[in-house]
């Protein structure tokens, strides 16, 4: 007999934020959360077992018993990957493909002793979620999918700025020190990927009548003032991404008094942050002001990349092979890359990149939608390849999660939709 779980996961998912923030200060909220969250896994349906995964995402860095533990959302994601595998009769092809690649890789660097048996276990779980939600998501009604994972940064924001988790990162430049944003995570531009994600997701829903238009003010409004607050000048100039969806959205729907209402925001808003009339955004502008050349645009990055390609081209075994997951930063450089497409390089060498590509294409090539696609379609991709130019998302836990986010997006047809349903809080 199927048993089903009758709490909705509009109740389940914010008690599991606030359990898993909670738990900062008591252990046994933490272990409260873990209990809730594999209940969850066993007993929702697939989608909303995935609805759970991306809720939690948020919180991944403070959903541990103890600084410099593996993360609990490690360990409720191979649940679900296990417990996915197990309920399912269905093995692609691809499953087979995906056993050589990591075989493959792991007789490579074992043998270099750079890579741990929790790493590949990992890296593999993530090819194994994307392929288990290729089939269980439901491509006519993505909205839930997409408000959770926006509910779940929202929230998780929320928590932070309140002061029940307290600020971490902080920018000094010029003689001047000020804190940066960072959401629930370590660092405030890879908090800000999930913000321009949210930002593009909310436009999406708008653009297909998912959502009213107060929902989309609201949900923008806030994530917009959440990115302020990381001071990042990815995130700022990343912006313009959504602000153009709006802008398309509007004119292909022929919503005339919308595009000009915007448009005439935009210039307010402009006019008012370069007069410092809005001081959210003066630390933006101060890190803006104190750039001359390619280093500074990059806070250091680009010269990081510099040493780490030197590195990657000066070895043929490294180049082709990969130095290994493992593998210490301090080979190349000071710190990680800052950039996906090098970690790639230096992680995988060009072989195991190669190998990723493909099997990552697969993946996504098990379920085809033979749909008109349009701008929208692939926003969400752009914004995923670009933010990787500054950022080491390889070995991030995020990583799989943005690839599906991306997939569905190019999957769904843009046209308005009728949901069909209203997020009901009792299943």
């Amino acid at each position: 007999m199927q048993i089903k779980f009758r709490i909705s996961k509009w109740i389940v998912c914010p008690l599991l934020g606030l359990l898993i923030t909670m738990g900062t200060n008591n252990n046994l909220f933490t272990y409260i959360a873990v209990l809730l969250g594999g209940a969850s896994l066993a007993l929702y349906n697939a989608q909303d077992s995935l609805c759970v995964l991306l809720f939690c995402m948020s919180f991944t860095h403070i959903f541990k018993s103890a600084p410099g533990n593996t993360s609990f959302f490690v360990i409720l994601m191979l649940f679900y990957v296990a417990w996915s595998l197990l309920r399912t009769s269905r093995f692609e092809r691809i499953i087979g493909e995906l056993i050589v690649f990591c075989a493959y890789f792991a007789a490579i660097h074992f043998a270099s002793g750079m890579m741990e048996i929790s790493q590949l276990v990992k890296f593999a779980a993530n090819f194994l979620v994307m392929y288990i939600a290729v089939y269980t998501i439901d491509y006519d009604h993505p909205r839930d999918i997409f408000l959770i994972y926006i509910f779940g940064v929202l929230l998780a924001s929320i928590l932070k700025v309140s002061e029940v988790y307290p600020n971490v990162c902080f920018y000094t430049g010029e003689g001047n020190t000020f804190g940066r944003f960072t959401g629930m995570h370590a660092d405030p531009n890879y908090y800000g990927v999930n913000l321009i994600l949210s930002l593009c997701l909310i436009v999406i829903m708008y653009h297909r009548k998912e959502i009213p238009i107060w929902l989309t003010l609201a949900l923008t409004g806030m994530v917009v003032w959440f990115c302020t607050l990381t001071a990042s000048k990815m995130v700022f100039l990343m912006l313009l991404i959504p602000g153009v969806m709006f802008m398309y959205s509007n004119f292909v729907n022929r919503r005339t008094w919308l595009q000009i209402l915007f448009i005439g925001i935009l210039v307010a808003l402009i006019g008012m942050v370069l007069s410092g009339k809005i001081k959210a955004f003066d630390a933006v502008l101060r890190r803006f002001t104190e750039v001359d050349d390619a280093a500074s645009l990059t806070t250091g990055r680009s010269i990081k990349w510099g040493h780490y390609l030197e590195y990657v081209f000066s070895s043929p075994r490294v180049f082709f092979v990969g130095a290994g997951l493992n593998a210490p930063y301090s080979l190349a450089s000071n710190g990680v890359p800052h950039n996906t497409y090098i970690d790639f390089l230096f992680n995988l060498g060009f072989i195991g990149s190669c190998g990723f590509i493909w099997c990552v294409y697969r993946i996504f090539t098990l379920h085809r939608m033979l749909i008109s696609r349009n701008l929208m379609n692939v926003c969400l991709i752009v914004c995923i390849l670009i933010m990787w130019l500054s950022l080491s998302e390889l070995l991030y836990f995020d990583l799989p999660f943005h690839l599906l986010l991306g997939y569905i997006v190019w999957n769904i047809p843009m046209a308005p939709v009728d949901t069909g349903k209203k997020i009901r809080f009792i299943a």
